[in-house]
């Protein structure tokens, strides 16, 4: 399954400064708990922490704020889960 929405390029392609958030997720517990990875990264629009368990994210920390970066919160998730009824699936964008 595929969620969210993105609000534009932010970076265009580049390494970003990846975190992992949940070393127990078996599904990204083989990740380091920081790694670049190349890529062009969306910033995402209308998301929100408190409806998902975020996997993977982008350290707010290392990241060039300059280029239209809408989100107040510098939140950018890229893998996470989310319950749908009974199952937990895991999500990439």
């Amino acid at each position: 399954m595929i969620g969210g929405w993105f609000d534009q390029h932010l970076w265009g392609t580049f390494n970003p400064p990846i975190v992992l958030e949940d070393p127990e997720c078996s599904a990204v517990k083989h990740f380091p708990k920081q790694f670049t990875k190349y890529g062009e990264i969306d910033q995402p629009k209308s998301w929100s922490r408190d409806k998902l368990h975020v996997l993977l994210s982008l350290d707010p920390n290392r990241l060039d704020y300059k280029p239209r970066v809408h989100r107040q919160d510098h939140g950018f998730p890229l893998a996470w889960s989310k319950m749908y009824g009974t199952a937990t699936f895991s999500i990439r964008r």
